[in-house]
């Protein structure tokens, strides 16, 4: 008996053209909203308390202060990064740089929050005002 051995059926091409369709929907969608970002969002314990235009405080060193310690944040060029922390690992320090605003910056042991949000300037969205800054 002979086996017949098929290598790439059809629907097998279907599938991988749909996997490259969305792989590349996907990289379009978050290289797009690079553009759109406008705040620096913080949350302490799951709460957000601070929210800071990126516009305005471009170059600025802020200094977050949670109950479990203190985290220092450098906002230039539409990024945002933590540059000083209390915490005892410092993994939040050797994170990097945040640009998109998929991916948060974290300090579990201080339990703060560091996001990149999209909001337009025209809408009162309610943000906690700014209190906290150095120079």
């Amino acid at each position: 008996m002979e086996k017949q051995v098929k290598l790439i059926r059809i629907a097998d091409i279907v599938l991988i053209v749909l996997m490259v369709v969305l792989a590349v929907g996907l990289i379009f969608i978050f290289a797009r909203t690079s553009g759109d970002v406008g705040y620096v969002s913080v949350q302490i314990e799951g709460e957000v308390v601070y929210n800071f235009c990126l516009v305005d405080y471009d170059g600025e060193i802020i200094e977050i202060v949670s109950p479990n310690g203190i985290n220092t944040i450098f906002i230039q060029d539409a990024t945002v990064r933590i540059i000083e922390a209390t915490c005892p690992d410092h993994d939040c320090v050797r994170w990097g740089t945040l640009s998109h605003p998929w991916l948060p910056l974290a300090c579990l042991p201080n339990r703060v929050v560091v996001r990149l949000i999209v909001a337009p300037p025209d809408r009162d969205d309610g943000l906690p005002p700014i209190d906290a800054m150095i120079h």
